[in-house]
């Protein structure tokens, strides 16, 4: 396909999917309005009208038609190969590094650094393989943090290191904090992000079975007629795109956007539950979701030898990174990096 073509096909799916008109090839897709969801829509759409895949981390880099499509001329993304994510560039503060969640992506990194000073560098460190041709394999929390620990000091060095991770990624910027100060290196901070006791505590069937009842118990007749069908109706689902993973799998072929979540997020469980938790003496930050202040504090609060701040985010687990709760999560997160840094000095 011509570059002018490409480049008019994508302008028509930035226009619906942003419901905008007259957007031009140099126009910046996030100062358009551009979210993270609709960065990842505009990655489905080009797989489905276009068909090629384009990885997600892409969106985050070529951020105009002009540049998105010389990418995809180009091929250049094709075989990357490092889970370092640029995500906001230059700037002369300490660098914020974060770690992927469950599902290996980092586009919620692009929505907390738009209210993060502008002079603050911060990078997302996604799942090996993500964007590569040939998904990853299982790997233990111990060897992810090492490998993104190599990657982050190509551009940081020395320490003072600012350390974070969303749920899963929690976990493994726990190991980070770990493995770096064995090191002799210093970590002023390590944030979790709505990292949860229950990711390393594996459900048994007796278990899931009595919370499946105590939430039965408390709906009408109607309502658990649709719980039922709609649980039978998300197994099915559910079976046939991991069945659409392993054949992608098998065949080696790169899997398409819709379809990481259910490769990646079983290879993040099961670490997470392998994961054996040591008392960290460093600084953390606990950002949690409304209403589970308490089992974070009960939790973690033993484990950090050190100082713990915990503050509550009021939405939930996916919300605390949209507007407007997004800007009350950065705000936390600058102020904490600012007493972290200067405490080293």
């Amino acid at each position: 396909m011509a570059r002018e073509q490409l480049e008019a096909e994508l302008v028509e799916i930035w226009e619906d999917i942003l419901g905008l008109s007259g957007i031009r090839v140099n126009d910046d897709f996030w100062d358009l309005g551009g979210t993270s969801i609709q960065g990842l829509k505009v990655i489905a759409e080009i797989s489905v009208r276009l068909r090629q895949e384009v990885p997600p981390t892409t969106m985050l880099q070529a951020t105009t038609v002009a540049s998105l499509a010389a990418r995809m001329i180009d091929g250049e993304e094709a075989n990357r190969l490092s889970s370092l994510t640029p995500i906001q560039r230059g700037g002369s503060m300490v660098p914020f590094f974060c770690v992927h969640g469950g599902d290996g992506g980092v586009f919620f990194v692009r929505n907390m650094s738009t209210h993060m000073d502008p002079d603050r560098p911060v990078y997302g460190l996604q799942t090996a393989g993500f964007d590569q041709l040939r998904p990853s394999v299982y790997l233990p929390i111990e060897e992810l943090a090492a490998n993104y620990i190599s990657e982050l000091r190509t551009v940081q060095p020395e320490g003072p290191y600012l350390l974070g991770g969303l749920s899963f990624g929690g976990l493994v910027a726990w190991q980070m904090g770990h493995q770096l100060t064995e090191e002799g290196h210093d970590v002023a901070l390590v944030v979790l992000l709505d990292t949860k006791s229950s990711l390393t505590t594996p459900w048994t069937p007796r278990e899931a079975f009595r919370r499946y009842r105590s939430r039965l118990e408390k709906m009408t007749a109607r309502a658990k007629v649709r719980y039922l069908a709609f649980g039978v109706f998300r197994r099915l689902w559910r079976w046939f795109r991991l069945l659409g993973v392993r054949i992608s799998v098998r065949q080696r072929h790169r899997l398409p956007s819709d379809l990481r979540n259910f490769h990646y997020s079983p290879l993040h469980a099961r670490a997470a539950r392998e994961f054996e938790l040591r008392p960290y003496k460093g600084r953390v930050m606990i950002l949690s979701e409304q209403g589970a202040i308490d089992e974070q504090r009960e939790f973690w609060g033993p484990l950090c030898k050190s100082e713990l701040e915990i503050y509550e985010i009021p939405a939930d687990h996916l919300d605390m990174f949209h507007e407007p709760h997004v800007r009350t999560l950065a705000t936390h997160l600058e102020a904490s990096f600012e007493i972290a840094v200067s405490s080293r000095s």
